[in-house]
């Protein structure tokens, strides 16, 4: 963090910046991993393959056949882990990370300065329907820590 205290905060482990490219591929990594696990905890896995086993091991035509059945075995199971995981992408953390923050009592115009937005009108627009929500409306919102004490009304 040290080394690099401004700039990207994701980085590879050559500590270059990750691109969309990088992110959208960790994205999908998460997609497949999740719907690996619905996969195992529904019963869909595809069925293992049978082992090789004495001569037929040291046959080369049919190790190859079995390599392509392997082959051909995992990409069966990433189609159906692409299939039953749940899709995430950038947009969706950040529309998700500012809904939350403005539930729990950030002021917009923080928000706006933390998501990099040049004009805080737009989380006005964006977001107007949770002024519209009369849970956000009524609740009262907590203080942050930092931001000093609480003032007093009749001072």
């Amino acid at each position: 963090m040290l080394e690099h205290s401004t700039g990207s905060l994701f980085r590879n482990s050559n500590g270059d910046p990750w691109t969309t490219f990088s992110v959208n591929c960790a994205f999908i990594r998460l997609q497949v991993t999740l719907g690996m696990k619905r996969l195992r905890a529904q019963g869909l896995m595809p069925p293992q393959l049978p082992r090789l086993r004495g001569s037929a091991r040291r046959d080369p035509q049919r190790r190859v056949e079995q390599d392509r059945r392997v082959v051909q075995r995992r990409n069966e199971i990433l189609v159906l882990a692409r299939k039953h995981g749940p899709k995430r992408c950038l947009y969706h953390l950040r529309h998700s990370w500012l809904d939350r923050a403005l539930k729990s009592g950030v002021d917009a115009l923080t928000c706006a300065i933390l998501m990099g937005h040049r004009d805080p009108g737009t989380i006005a627009k964006v977001y107007q329907h949770l002024s519209q929500s009369p849970d956000y409306c009524v609740t009262p919102r907590p203080r942050h820590p930092e931001s000093g004490p609480e003032q007093d009304e009749g001072a």
